[in-house]
């Protein structure tokens, strides 16, 4: 399992999902073609970066409420589409 977080910066109470990753294709440039599965979604509590990775973060987060997980799913559905995340949590 992993944490996807895709809103920047990373930071406290930043939404972020947790992830089983089905499947990974590693380009020859570095980059990767990653698929993944859904499995929860939480705020971000603690976010550090782990030494001599080149950038990798580590995360600790709390599961969201139902009514928060259903609001955040469907905004990533939308695409994020008409002004945020906070808008929908009313912030």
């Amino acid at each position: 399992m992993f944490i996807h977080a895709h809103q920047a910066p990373l930071r406290r109470n930043v939404p972020a999902t947790i992830v089983r990753v089905e499947q990974c294709a590693i380009q020859p440039d570095g980059s990767a073609d990653v698929f993944m599965t859904p499995m929860a979604y939480i705020w971000l509590e603690e976010i550090w970066e782990r030494p001599g990775t080149g950038g990798l973060v580590e995360a600790r987060g709390v599961r969201m409420g139902m009514d928060s997980s259903e609001s955040y799913e469907c905004w990533c559905a939308t695409g994020g589409e008409g002004g945020g995340w906070s808008r929908l949590q009313g912030r």
